[in-house]
């Protein structure tokens, strides 16, 4: 990926919280997992598929923050199609990016390299990873 500047991160994460790619307003939340912040209104009902071990029909239907938003969807854009052990890697690179820890694989995030200053608002490192912990989780729990 092209590194962006401030600007052009920060459209990158308004067009993914006003269009996002991956929501599904006929979601059925009643089959749906529910994500959901306990410190602010982030929250949505989340669909993940798995067919042998790869991540298929991944998406989303709710509200929150911009951060919330665009993150979430931006982070299933990247994770489709891929391996359980490719999106925990990606998901692991993520979060250490989001908490400012050594050894990001930039490479691996792709659009997600706009959040990389998150770690700057910490009030904002919840909102960039609630939908990766959930993910993760729910991945290793599947691997098990």
């Amino acid at each position: 990926m092209t590194k962006l500047n401030e600007n052009e991160k920060r459209k990158l994460i308004m067009k993914h919280y006003e269009f996002p790619i991956n929501l599904d307003k006929n979601l059925d939340e009643k089959t749906a997992n529910q994500i959901y912040s306990s410190s602010c209104a982030d929250s949505i009902s989340i669909k993940l598929e798995i067919d042998k071990n790869i991540v298929k029909n991944i998406s989303f239907n709710g509200s929150g923050c911009a951060i919330f938003i665009s993150s979430t969807d931006l982070l299933l854009e990247q994770i489709k199609n891929k391996n359980i052990d490719e999106v925990l890697d990606i998901i692991e690179n993520y979060k250490n990016m989001i908490n400012a820890k050594e050894n990001v694989k930039d490479d691996k995030l792709g659009n997600l390299v706009i959040f990389e200053n998150v770690k700057k608002h910490l009030n904002r490192a919840k909102c960039a990873s609630l939908t990766a912990d959930f993910i993760e989780e729910k991945l290793k729990k599947h691997s098990s």
